[in-house]
This record gives C-alpha cells, structure tokens and sequence, in this order.
C-alpha cells in the first residue's frame, strides 16, 4: 500500500467531475503505478482514501452510512454545510428536533471550534463533536455539560466505527432572533405573509408574536424544508454514488451516471 502523503495527493487531486481517463492519469502520476484493470478507477480511489486517510470527508461518509441512511427520508433530513452566523456545520439532522454534529479529524485543529460552539449553541437543540480518541482531552475544554461527543476509530478491517462517549442534553442557550436572522428574507415574507420590508423589523415582529419554542420549531421546519428535495435525492441514489461524492450530489442532484463517465 501507499503511504499517507501519496494517498493524501490521491485525495487531493480526486474530483467527481473528472473523466475516468483523467483520473486514471492522476492516479498514475501521483502513484507511479499502472491504474487497476479489474476496479473501476473511482472505486479504486475511493477505496484506498476511505481505509486510510480519515479525514473530514471520509468521517462524514461513514457517518451518514451509519446513522442517516438508516432512517426514512420522510420524516428526517441530513443536511451539509448549514451556514449558521460565521459557522459552516459539517451535517445536521432534522426531524422534530435538530442535531448538530461537527467533526475535528486528526489533521484537524481547534482554532475555529470555540467560535463554531457558540453559533451551534445559539441555533441548535443538540450539539456533537465528533472525534479520534486522541483529540478527547483537548476537546473537553470546549465543551459544556450539555454538549455530546462521538468517537471514532477504525478496527482491524480498516471499517469506521462510531462509539458515543457522552450524550448531547438539550442545549439551553437557544437565541430565537439569531434563528431567524438565519432564515432567508424569503422565508421570512412566507411566515409573516408581508411582501416586502426590513429584515429586522420582519424579525423583530415575529419575535413579539411568538414563543421561543415556536420559533425553535419555525428555524427546524424552514431548513428541514430547504434540504429536504436535496437529501431525498442522495439518499435514494445512495448505491449508485460513491462515498467520497455524497456531499457533492447532495449539493448537485444530478443523475450519477452523466457524472461517472
């Protein structure tokens, strides 16, 4: 097998809109190896950077597999990259509450985490760091009581495995006008039935009609809403895309086949 800065370029310069020939002069540039004959080169790629570099991509992935997959498309949605204030959350779950998870890889630092925290805090009722074993005793400093933690690691076999060290506690720091500030100016005109004014003043008039808690419910059903087209279609084409483009087709929901060519 390679080693990690080889599989690190393999990643590197891996895209879903890459032609097979293109990646498969990639691969032997990078590798110096002949491209396998018996794999396709996107299953060959993704097979080598899915057992061994876990970075952020690749965590997701198993995670999704894991837990999203599992559960019907009905009645939740898994959502990439939500923009939350200054924050991108790397996948959220919403249902009749909303999950948040964040993931810190071993090639990852702690610079952003505390500031992620607290826009997380403000937005959301459940609140995950996912992490190696390595990072827990870091981690802890930043967390509060409430706030969960998932570990992962990777077993003899080279699969993913997602263990819960600390349950998430309902967060109690939830700020409604940050939730609405969150929503589009669009989203705002469906709920108040206005068709044009201010966005502050559209959320301040929310604000003193409504309760916390309805607003809370307001913020999950909007984004649930906005995601949901876009999970549906990756979750039920999920076999015919490969793991490392999951984020990708999410984002793009276009048929896999006029991709993969």
């Amino acid at each position: 097998m390679f080693n990690l800065d080889t599989i690190k370029n393999l990643y590197y310069v891996y895209s879903p809109l890459k032609s097979n020939r293109e990646l498969e002069k990639n691969y032997i540039t990078t590798t110096h190896n002949e491209a396998p004959s018996n794999v396709s080169i996107r299953t060959h790629y993704n097979d080598i950077i899915l057992k061994n570099f876990l970075n952020e991509s690749v965590i997701k992935a198993a995670f999704i597999q894991k837990y999203s997959f599992q559960k019907s498309p009905d009645s939740n949605v898994t959502a990439f990259e939500i923009n939350v204030g200054g924050s991108r959350a790397d996948l959220c779950l919403l249902n009749g509450k909303s999950v948040v998870y964040e993931i810190k890889t071993e090639f990852d630092t702690f610079n952003r985490l505390e500031s992620q925290l607290l826009d997380y805090r403000k937005t959301f009722e459940y609140i995950y760091l996912i992490i190696p074993k390595s990072k827990l005793g870091e981690a802890l400093s930043y967390l509060t009581p409430n706030d969960g933690i998932i570990i992962y690691s990777q077993n003899r076999h080279q699969k993913i495995l997602f263990k819960v060290y600390k349950d998430a506690i309902i967060n109690p720091l939830i700020d409604s006008r940050f939730q609405l500030e969150q929503l589009t100016k669009a989203q705002l005109y469906k709920l108040t039935g206005e068709k044009n004014g201010d966005k502050n003043v559209l959320v301040d008039n929310i604000l003193s009609s409504h309760t916390a808690d309805e607003i809370n419910k307001i913020y999950i059903d909007f984004i649930k809403l906005k995601f949901k087209k876009r999970w549906t279609y990756l979750y039920h084409h999920r076999n015919h895309i490969n793991p490392l483009d999951y984020q990708w087709f999410f984002k793009n929901n276009i048929d896999s086949s006029i991709i993969y060519r």
